[in-house]
């Protein structure tokens, strides 16, 4: 459970950062873009090309449109570790998915060491 929170700690934290990256919540697409393919090079996640990348954070986006845990989302994206899964998921979020911020996410209360 412990490889939970330091799973999860990332996806809350990149879309936290990302989503207060826009001041209203409406930035444009290429603005969108730009910061997801920042925190992935920040995070050294690389892809064969931005395309590659954004298709991946794209689809991370509707996987949880269409109801699949954060944890499921970011431990099936291929070529990438659950860490770097995490990372992306997040990133996703943050860019291209604001109104999944917090959902299909644990409660925290299964989560040993945080307060329930």
């Amino acid at each position: 459970m412990r490889a939970r929170l330091l799973f999860i700690a990332p996806v809350i934290a990149g879309a936290a950062f990302l989503g207060a990256c826009s001041d209203d919540g409406s930035s444009s697409d290429s603005t969108d873009r730009a910061a997801y393919l920042k925190a992935l090079e920040a995070s050294n996640i690389t892809f064969a090309n931005e395309d590659e990348a954004v298709a991946v954070g794209e689809q991370a986006c509707a996987d949880l449109k269409a109801g699949k845990s954060v944890l499921e989302v970011a431990q099936n994206i291929e070529g990438k570790d659950a860490g770097q899964g995490a990372i992306i998921v997040g990133a996703a979020t943050g860019s291209f998915c604001r109104d999944q911020i917090g959902m299909n996410l644990p409660e925290l209360s299964t989560i040993p060491g945080l307060p329930g």
